[in-house]
């Protein structure tokens, strides 16, 4: 159920979502969500955290070149 939840805020933050995620933990606290871009500017992940119980995960997000 946990790894389904963080998938989905996974999802949610690649369609551009940054506010009003609940944490898929325990639901304390909304996710704060950071960016860290690649080297060379191409991709880069997101940092999800829950500053109320520190869970967090990373999310890769691959960016092609146009």
């Amino acid at each position: 159920m946990t790894r389904m939840a963080w998938i989905e805020a996974a999802k949610r933050v690649g369609e551009g979502a940054r506010e009003e995620l609940r944490c898929p933990e325990n639901d304390d606290d909304f996710l704060e969500v950071e960016w860290f871009p690649n080297p060379g500017g191409v991709g880069g992940e997101y940092r999800l955290h829950c500053p109320s119980c520190g869970a967090e995960n990373w999310v890769l997000k691959r960016l092609t070149a146009q």
